[in-house]
């Protein structure tokens, strides 16, 4: 866990130099310890053990560079698309 923020980084790096298209897909663990129920991306992010730290950081390397966003890239999240769906029922 201690090596995810450097292997975010060096993905970045190379996402970067090489023109690729990079998917980063997160999980619960950037959002421990849980604050209230139910999760979502407006739960904070912060404090933690360690290894929940480190990733939390790995994301934010590929998500936060500005130049790993534009107009070609954006977030995708699973909830939205499975809230559309249910609202379609």
């Amino acid at each position: 866990m201690r090596l995810h923020p450097a292997a975010a980084q060096n993905i970045a790096k190379a996402v970067r130099a090489t023109g690729a298209r990079c998917i980063q897909v997160s999980s619960y663990w950037a959002y421990l310890p849980l604050q209230r129920s139910p999760l979502n991306e407006t739960h904070p992010r912060s404090g933690g053990p360690e290894w929940v730290r480190w990733r939390r950081e790995a994301e934010d390397l590929v998500l936060g560079k500005p130049e790993m966003t534009s107009y070609e890239t954006g977030i995708a999240r699973t909830l939205d698309a499975i809230s559309a769906a249910a609202a379609k029922r």
